[in-house]
């Protein structure tokens, strides 16, 4: 009699899921029961900003096998909730299937530290409330903007001098004061 395998059919595996990419609680539930997959940063839930693209699918709540964030609180079960399907948490071909199904992963978004330093090189001298303006209109945090620069002017990255009203201007090191 021929040695019986587990099934390599995606659709009758389970898949390990979170509401949140760093969410402790993970559950799991068929990946049957996961549709309409995309890329997003936005988690379900809470709506918790990631710092990347991650895998999320929608699944109804009652096909969850175990505890994850979610209360019912918003109407009687079931309904659909939004998932994220993290790479680390499940079997490398599960995911690769799973994530085709959702498309090519968008692009990386830039980080607070280039864009402060392409701001900077394509103005010039910036004074920092306007440079923190422009790195908030491009959806950086009001908090990561007030760690990087400070990083960045450590780093030798950019110099910053004070200015009238005691606001810094930053500038580049190859620029000239």
């Amino acid at each position: 009699m021929p040695e019986r395998r587990p099934s390599t059919d995606p659709s009758s595996q389970r898949v390990r899921i979170r509401r949140q990419f760093n969410d402790p609680m993970v559950a799991e539930c068929p990946t049957s029961a996961l549709q309409d997959f995309c890329w997003d940063v936005i988690s379900g839930g809470v709506k918790a900003r990631a710092p990347q693209w991650f895998l999320f699918a929608f699944v109804d709540c009652t096909e969850v096998i175990g505890d994850i964030a979610h209360s019912c609180q918003h109407g009687s079960a079931p309904h659909s909730i939004k998932v994220c399907v993290v790479k680390i948490d499940n079997d490398p071909e599960t995911y690769a299937a799973l994530a085709e199904k959702a498309g090519p992963r968008p692009p990386s978004k830039r980080s607070c530290g280039d864009d402060a330093l392409a701001l900077v090189a394509e103005h010039g001298a910036m004074r920092g409330p306007d440079l923190r303006k422009k790195l908030e209109r491009r959806e950086h945090s009001r908090y990561r903007i007030s760690v990087v620069l400070p990083e960045l002017e450590r780093r030798g990255r950019l110099i910053s001098t004070v200015g009238p009203r005691r606001a810094k201007t930053y500038r580049l090191p190859n620029d000239r004061a």
